[in-house]
């Protein structure tokens, strides 16, 4: 797992994972599972989206994996208080990214599934809200998240399926 110094603070401040049932959305997601599309493409069913006429460059694959399995975080049934918002934000997203990467296992290039968690810090944290995008490794995809200290306004996490449950990924 690799992480910006916002989202370490807020692993810390969130001690123990809860694992609390999440919203509904995104048990739709995952119960709706993953499947592979043209050229490859690892997708979440639920995103009603898929990868026909792309182009099978591994690189363009990856980045549109990227685009397509993002999922936005609901924040109902949260506290509007900054510091528990961000706490239960990342809680549940953390929960959600585990459970969709366990639920990828044995799809065709699952191995390579990586997860950024990404959750808005600054003074607009409510209307940035929390993402979670899902995408493969490959062709060098994405270089960009080599430092992740380089967002500062948004606390960030990337796992791969090593995170998911340490010594079987």
């Amino acid at each position: 797992m690799k992480t910006n110094s916002a989202m370490r603070a807020l692993m810390r401040d969130l001690g123990q994972e809860v694992e609390a049932p999440f919203p509904e959305e995104l048990d739709h997601i995952l119960r709706a599972g993953w499947y592979t599309a043209d050229c490859g493409a690892l997708l979440l069913r639920a995103t009603g989206l898929h990868a026909r006429s792309w182009p099978c460059d591994e690189r363009e694959v990856a980045n549109r994996e990227y685009e397509v399995n993002d999922i936005r975080v609901p924040e109902h049934g949260s506290e509007q208080e900054r510091d528990r918002f961000l706490l239960t934000m990342v809680s549940r997203a953390l929960w959600f990214t585990k459970a969709a990467m366990r639920g990828a296992r044995g799809v065709p290039e699952s191995d390579k599934l990586t997860a950024l968690v990404s959750t808005g810090i600054d003074d607009d944290y409510l209307s940035h809200g929390t993402t979670v995008r899902f995408f493969t490794t490959r062709g060098g995809h994405p270089d960009w998240l080599d430092d992740l200290e380089n967002f500062r306004i948004e606390a960030m996490m990337v796992l791969d399926m090593s995170d998911v449950d340490p010594g079987n990924g």
